[in-house]
């Protein structure tokens, strides 16, 4: 497990991030993504100035995901 430091606010605004399923697994990650690629991801995101990430996780039933045995 990675530390992940201390968190403290950048300031008085807020940057949110929402990202739908298909626009990181058709243009940020590879398929199929480990667990790392999703660490650097997040790492870029927050070097961005990112505060709080949003993975949705549904949209309308035909949204592109990874491929999995599950």
């Amino acid at each position: 497990m990675s530390n992940t430091g201390t968190f403290a606010p950048r300031g008085d605004i807020r940057i949110l991030y929402v990202s739908d399923p298909s626009s990181i697994v058709t243009n940020v990650l590879h398929d199929p993504a480990e667990p790392d690629d999703l660490r650097k991801w997040v790492d870029v995101l927050a070097d961005s100035g990112i505060d709080t990430f949003d993975q949705e996780v549904f949209s309308q039933g035909w949204t592109a995901y990874w491929k999995s045995e599950n």
